[in-house]
């Protein structure tokens, strides 16, 4: 049975694909939930082959940390974050710089005002975070390049995007993955949460591949 491994972004944790599972049948293939602990216990897989479905952050992660991809299909995921000399698009450091400074004294404040951003109207922060594994995430996002894994790749690949994505730009899409993309509109930062159905029909697709 296909290994199909989902891998969150920054402020998130495995509750995003939720709304997605209940649109999935998994008779094909076995899911499995990689967790950063940024609220929970944190959840690592053995990098053994499999198809992964990343969402915003997600998608450097897996391709900094895991060799084995059989199959990626990437949800508002990028392939760097912040603008460089060499990287035109992305966020300006700044923007991070701030965010990571403001962190330390308000924690749960940063973290409301990145979800307003992403899209989450009525976003809670939890009670409970840890704090040090967001502030990891936020300074792996400063610095995050996977440009040379990612052109590395021989594999299937699926890119889903949001065309009013304030966190990450069209122009930042198109640089990590080139204009084989599909889009999405009023989706904002959280495809999986606003349009769980397209994603799980999307995802169906892509698996078909792999039987």
């Amino acid at each position: 049975m296909i290994k199909v491994v989902f891998v969150h972004g920054w402020g998130e944790d495995c509750s995003l694909w939720n709304d997605v599972q209940k649109y999935l049948s998994c008779d094909h293939f076995m899911p499995h939930f990689v967790d950063m602990g940024f609220f929970h216990k944190p959840i690592d897989l053995e990098d053994t082959p499999a198809i992964y479905i990343t969402h915003s952050m997600g998608t450097p992660w897996v391709l900094k940390h895991k060799k084995n991809i059989l199959g990626l299909m990437t949800i508002n995921g990028f392939t760097y974050f912040t603008k460089t000399d060499q990287r035109h698009a992305g966020v300006d450091k700044r923007v991070l710089l701030r965010m990571l400074r403001q962190f330390k004294s308000s924690p749960h404040q940063v973290l409301r005002d990145f979800m307003l951003n992403a899209g989450l109207e009525n976003y809670n922060a939890p009670n409970s975070m840890d704090e040090h594994l967001l502030l990891d995430g936020l300074e792996f996002l400063l610095e995050c390049d996977v440009r040379d894994q990612y052109a590395q790749l021989a594999i299937p690949r699926l890119h889903l995007a949001s065309s009013d994505d304030a966190i990450v730009s069209q122009e930042l899409s198109e640089s990590s993955f080139g204009r084989d993309i599909f889009w999405y509109k009023n989706a904002h930062h959280v495809l999986p949460l606003s349009h769980p159905q397209e994603i799980a029909g999307k995802l169906t697709h892509f698996l078909k591949a792999f039987q």
